[in-house]
């Protein structure tokens, strides 16, 4: 049967479809999506918490851990990582590549939610989460800047305006907000103020949070009208706080700004934004798991000229970064050298054929399968990316070597005289079988590729099936197209043009070399015992080498964008923290190659800050890489003492749910803190001093931030009523920028900060000055023989009045929630103390369990006053508080209603009669939002001891334990392979216990994976050759024939990499599998003919081997050179990303020479022997049985 033979017949036909396949491939171009890589991304969910001020081991402990437990148990979470620092955790998620995101994170929420009841009631929000990996790098970043407006004032535009738009862009994860934050009406408490009239930190927050009520108040039907009622409740400006009535003492009100300073700024002020050293606020745009970069970033840039629009006219947007300008560069770079293979395969199918009709047949099939190939990836649902148009590339010189079969055999016929139909004809059909053969046993190559799970599966599976795609469509392009050109447009021997100079010289040269061939063929075949030997040394040869060449996951990039960060004394403050950053932006800013340099300190990064470069185009720092710049910055900013910069090119495969300040990570698990802080510290000290192939070393074991140590004596401060609450409450409400009340505006809300004015102290002298309420009569509870601490009483600030006095309105609180023994009934609850850590001493008590309610009191106080001289009322009902203070001191009532207790003061007398609880934790949404009763006050030392001691500015977990992660980069020429020997050696050196547990993370841990399945995964594939070769040829030893050529590949390509310096990557080993593909074609070519030589003629073995390595040695050569010329551009390595491409054209040059080298002379050796086997065994009855069978297909036997 001949396949070809009504395509040839019906020409108009052929070239129709032929035509028709192209188009839908140029159809499909201009739709299909750009990438720099198939999606390998692991679905990510990172979940985020925050509370002000908050100890990083208050935020583990309270927060992660709960938090962990519930996400941990969600179907497909293969990584639980969570980071806590203070302030704020961030818990990072990781699923099973074959889970669903939008099903994970319905998951997610539900386990937030599951989750409520187990985290702290002082948090004020819920858990949020984002479709996003928290260790990946943005995508875009922005940087706005204004010559008149204040950092807050520009934050609040980008997060009313910004924020919201980006966060709804198609592909966009999250969008951050760095350099400032919010704005804020800030309450800076004077200490020694408060003291003097009697008052705490718990008193202004009682107030403003009564003052801020804004609550439903109910609507009046007026005849035909409905009103709305609206009251001036909340304040919005610091000037709207500054009359509020904090107290009343001696007839007089005590306003905000008797006792503190009220200014309009930002939620947090230890925060520093920088763009080309200006100050700035920096929007890091990442995104999400899976989503198109190019699209993202296109998406994003396209929304900016009308944000740009909405924002105020003062302020400008510039784009600071966007790591998508390497890749379309890169994209760029391979599609021309696509190009330049497909005239480089075209030229030498032209020099061999001496002949443009001829010329026209290879490529035409060449484009054609190309562009088939197109159409076929828009199907299948891929992308245009860098594995992708390697592919494209790589098939270039695969998808012509069946059209130069068929074309080649076709022309011999011509030569010996025969009609043009009848070559045509005759010639596909001979060699039909053959082309069927190469294409399918290229396929099987890459079918165990297929089924590989990971990283590594997905990077191979567009790739190979991209490739095997093409290849199947030039197999039949081959079969129709092809045949049917070579019909038409060859010319019959007589007719030919006579050879011109050119050609003569050409055919001259190609006579001697098929000469020189033919003596080596004689001379292998005369000493095949030591052509054995020689193959065998190749095999062995393979095995060393591969031991002995570096090892890599993926090719290091070199990209425009540069990601890093700074590490400074975990125990330095924001002022210090933002002058190293602008140090190091200026030595940044000063290197010739960078374009723009980014970077913003504070929040939750204790001690350290975010970095970012964009460098310039390469055409303006001609020969300077990326890793070049960071080199040469190395040094200089080392000279900044006090910080660590660590900078990295972006990289477009990543993996894991734990960043750090280099590329790549070990993470070391154990059970308790100290030992982990000992060993994680350890280690990278021994690595640092020993290790010269590891770089930019790091570990996130921030333990060395100095807190100071508050040391309470329970029973003191039993005697006077306090319990550990009251004093995480003083110390949150001084030093912790907490939020004690919203502002709701009609696009956001904003908070109003209370803590100490900077100006109370210094240092940790600010403690002293902390003073804590009173519970009234709490001293007389003394017992005998014991001191009591000096309690600072009351001072009044300011002369007051007789009047004002005679009106004063006082009142008594007994104590709530006292227990015997000492504690208070809040004892157990934990409160931020903004690093300020509390523990018991002296006291015997135990402490009380947490209540529900923090500072709840046991009745509410309804007050209203009036007076005669000006009319004046103040209203608190249920904590909120509206005041209007006028008149002057009078004949007046004042009446209290509550639940549990009343109190009623008539003409300037006061009786009170009142079970409420200590003032001092007044909560107003169930107790006065004025104080009306001076405080005896405590100062802290009177209870407590203070010391200063070590404390971890962030904890770290990993799967539920306590983890501690050492990022490093890679010296120059230094792989992975090389870090992993590495580690192990140095864990060795410093004897590390068997109870902490190490292990490479994210990309480190998928190249161990990769690793352990490269040799699986070629044994694999060598199965599968055989296992179809030996169905295609009904033989069970000439596919080992086929096989034999294939260690000469694999020495070259191993040897060419060690040449280059190159590591033998994931790229790489696509290389060596498409060795396996092209030099198992050239032994197939030759098997072939050898068989039907044998079947059909009679021929020995030796003779028709030999017949067959001389007339095949021509395709052979072509198809090999038409190869090596399509994986030269590869190899050469020009333009951007040619890192990524120069591995895999080294490798299939490399083995081409040396698989061309030895294969001629070991293949007919093989064969010669395989073939006496194959006579010995089953084969001869196959042979017999089937001679007659199959008279014009394929050989019936091996």
């Amino acid at each position: 049967m001949n396949l070809s033979g009504p395509f040839i017949r019906r020409p108009i036909a052929t070239i129709l479809l032929t035509a028709g396949l192209a188009l839908a491939g140029v159809a499909a171009f201009f739709v299909l999506p750009i990438a720099p890589l198939p999606n390998v991304d692991y679905p990510a969910i990172s979940v985020s918490a925050s509370l002000a001020g908050a100890s990083p081991e208050n935020m583990a402990s309270s927060v992660a851990t709960p938090l962990e437990r519930r996400l941990a148990t969600i179907s497909g979470v293969n990584e639980v990582t969570s980071s806590s620092s203070t302030g704020s955790t961030n818990v990072s998620l990781q699923f099973d590549l074959s889970k669903n995101i939008d099903s994970a994170a319905r998951e997610v929420q539900a386990a937030i939610n599951a989750s409520r009841a187990d985290l702290p009631s002082s948090l004020r929000q819920n858990p949020t989460y984002r479709k996003r990996n928290a260790a990946d790098q943005p995508v875009v970043i922005l940087a706005l800047t204004s010559p008149t407006r204040t950092p807050g004032q520009i934050y609040d535009a980008a997060s009313n305006i910004l924020q919201q738009s980006l966060s709804q862009v198609d592909g966009v994860g999250e969008v951050e907000i760095g350099g400032s934050s919010l704005p804020a009406v800030r309450v800076e408490l004077q200490p020694y103020a408060l003291n003097a009239y009697g008052l705490s930190g718990e008193d202004v927050r009682a107030a403003v949070q009564a003052a801020s009520a804004n609550r439903p108040k109910g609507a009046i039907d007026d005849g035909s009208r409905r009103l709305q009622l609206y009251t001036n409740n909340t304040g919005h400006l610091a000037s709207d706080y500054q009359n509020l009535v904090v107290a009343w003492r001696n007839g007089a009100p005590v306003r905000m700004r008797d006792v503190a300073t009220i200014t309009d700024g930002v939620q947090d002020v230890r925060t520093l934004g920088l763009f080309n050293g200006k100050p700035a606020i920096i929007v890091l745009v990442t995104q999400q798991p899976g989503a198109n970069i190019i699209a993202t970033v296109n998406n994003v840039l396209k929304e900016l000229p009308q944000l740009q629009a909405e924002l105020p006219s003062d302020i400008k947007i510039q784009v600071a970064s966007d790591s998508t300008t390497s890749i379309r560069a890169s994209l760029h770079e391979i599609e021309i050298t696509l190009l330049i293979a497909i005239i480089l395969v075209v030229l030498v199918v032209s020099l061999f054929l001496r002949s443009i009709r001829a010329t026209l047949i290879p490529a035409v099939a060449t484009v054609v399968s190309l562009m088939g190939t197109l159409g076929a990836m828009y199907l299948l649902g891929f992308s245009l990316n860098n594995l992708s148009l390697m592919a494209l590339t790589v098939a270039t010189g695969f998808v012509v070597d069946d059209a130069i079969v068929v074309l080649e055999n076709t022309s011999r016929h011509l030569e010996q005289g025969m009609g043009r139909f009848q070559a045509a004809l005759l010639g596909a059909r001979e060699v039909g079988f053959t082309v069927i053969s190469m294409s399918t046993s290229l396929v099987a190559v890459f079918i165990p590729l297929l089924f590989m799970g990971g990283q590594v599966g997905r990077l191979f599976r567009e790739f190979a099936v991209t490739l095997s795609a093409a290849v199947m469509i030039s197999l039949l392009i081959s079969l129709t197209t092809t045949p049917m050109m070579c019909a038409w447009l060859l010319r019959p021997e007589g007719h030919a043009r006579p050879p011109n100079r050119v050609a003569r010289w050409i055919e001259g040269g190609w006579n001697r070399l098929l000469g020189a061939y033919e003596s080596s063929l004689d001379w292998a075949l005369g000493n095949k015992l030591l052509i054995m030997l020689i193959l065998a040394a190749a095999i062995g040869l393979n095995f060393y080498l591969y031991s002995a060449v570096p090892k890599g996951f993926f090719p290091t990039q070199d990209s425009r964008s540069l990601g890093g960060g700074m590490r400074a004394d975990q125990s330095i403050s924001a002022q210090a923290m933002g002058q190293k950053l602008r140090q190091m932006q200026a030595i940044i800013m000063r290197d010739p190659a960078v374009d723009t340099v980014v970077g913003f300190t504070g929040g939750g990064r204790a001690g350290g800050g975010f970095i970012a470069v964009q460098l310039k185009p390469p055409s303006q720092r001609p020969g300077v890489k990326g890793q070049d710049v960071i080199t040469r910055l190395r040094p200089r900013l080392a000279r900044v003492t006090g910080v660590s910069v660590f900078l990295f090119p972006r990289q477009d495969v990543r993996a894991g749910g734990r960043g750090g300040n280099s590329t790549y990570q070990y993470t070391i698990k154990a059970d308790n803190a100290a030992d982990l802080k000992t060993w994680v510290v350890k280690l990278t000290d021994e690595l640092k001093a020993s290790e010269p192939a590891l770089t930019d070393l790091d570990n996130d074991v921030q333990d060395n931030g100095i807190q100071s140590f508050v040391n309470i004596d329970r029973d003191s401060a039993a005697r006077l009523g306090i319990s550990p609450r009251d004093v995480d409450n003083a110390l949150y409400d001084s030093f912790g920028q907490r939020q004690i009340a919203t502002i709701y505006e009609d696009v956001n809300q904003y908070s109003v900060v209370e803590e100490n004015t900077p100006a109370a102290g210094d240092g940790t002298d600010d403690l002293n000055s902390v003073n804590i309420p009173t519970a009234p009569g709490a001293a007389a509870t003394a017992v005998r023989g014991e001191s009591t601490p000096t309690v600072r009483p009351y001072q009044p600030l300011r002369a007051q009045t007789a009047a004002q006095s005679a009106t004063a309105l006082t009142a008594t609180n007994p104590i709530s929630g006292q227990s015997a023994g000492g504690g208070g009934g809040g004892g157990g609850l934990s409160q931020p103390t903004s690093q300020i850590s509390t523990g018991g001493g002296g006291g015997t008590a135990a402490t009380p369990a947490r209540t529900p309610y923090e500072g709840a009191n046991t009745s509410s106080l309804i007050t209203a006053s009036s007076g005669s001289g000006g009319g004046g009322s103040s209203i608190a009902i249920g904590g909120a508080l509206t005041s209007t203070v006028g008149g002057t001191a009078g004949g007046g009532a004042s009446t209290a209603t509550s639940g549990s207790g009343a109190a009623t003061a008539t003409s300037g007398s006061t009786t009170a009669s009142t079970t409420v609880a200590n003032p001092g934790l007044r909560d107003s949404a169930a107790g006065a939002g004025v104080s009306t009763t001076a405080n005896r006050m405590t100062p802290l030392p009177a209870i407590a001891s203070l010391a200063e001691q070590s404390a971890p500015a962030s904890v770290n977990h990993q799967d539920a334990q306590l983890a501690g992660t050492i990022s490093f980069n890679l010296a120059p020429g230094k792989s992975l392979s090389d870090a992993q020997a590495a580690f192990a050696e140095a864990e060795a050196r410093i004897a590390m216990p068997t109870s902490l547990h190490g292990s490479f993370q994210g990309t480190a841990a998928s190249f161990q994976q990769q690793l352990s399945a490269e040799p699986m995964l070629i044994v694999a594939a060598l199965v599968t050759i055989y296992i179809v070769l030996g169905i295609l040829y009904e033989s069970l030893v000439h596919p080992i024939t086929v096989l034999s050529t294939l260690p000469s590949a694999g020495v070259g390509a191993v040897l060419a990499l060690l040449i280059f310096k190159m590591e033998f990557s994931i790229i790489a080993l696509i290389g060596v599998f498409l060795l396996i593909g092209i030099v198992k074609k050239n032994a197939i070519l030759i098997i072939d003919f050898a068989l039907e030589a044998e079947r059909s003629r009679g021929l020995s073995a030796t003779e028709a081997i030999r017949e067959a390595c001389l007339l095949r040695f021509r395709p052979i050569l072509m198809t090999t050179l038409a190869a090596g010329l399509g994986a030269l551009p590869l190899a050469i390595g020009f333009g951007e990303g040619s890192e990524l491409r120069q591995p895999l054209g080294v490798s299939i040059i490399g083995g081409l020479i040396a698989s061309q080298l030895l294969t001629l002379l070991t293949t007919p050796v093989v064969y010669i022997y395989m073939d006496r086997l194959r006579r010995r065994g089953r084969d001869e009855r196959f042979l017999s049985r089937t001679a007659g069978a199959v008279p014009d297909a394929a050989p019936a036997n091996g």
